[in-house]
């Protein structure tokens, strides 16, 4: 019994500690929920647009274009915009180089 209780307090204590961590989690979540709305909007034009383009020109279209009129209407977007942050997954990354 003493070896369970050891055990259950060992657990508790590292779910205490995940506790903290989990609260920022959420905090941030709720906040790239929000900027969703802006993010979504300049991916949704990337991918109905620029396919025909260089990858020079589409730079230009989403980062001095799309990404500043965004933000210029107010709309909540990141602060850094990154595309690949929406559209694909750091595993899926890796399997493109492997």
């Amino acid at each position: 019994m003493e070896r369970r209780l050891s055990a259950a307090v060992k657990l508790i204590d590292g779910l205490s500690a995940e506790e903290k961590r989990w609260g920022e989690e959420k905090i941030r979540l709720a906040d790239n929920r929000t900027k969703l709305i802006g993010d979504c909007l300049v991916c949704s034009a990337f991918l109905s647009y620029v396919g025909p383009f260089n990858s020079e020109f589409r730079r230009m279209m989403i980062f001095d274009d799309w990404v500043i009129d965004v933000k210029e209407r107010g709309l909540p977007a990141s602060d850094k915009f990154e595309l690949n942050d929406l559209l694909t997954s750091q595993v899926e990354i890796s399997n493109w180089v492997s």
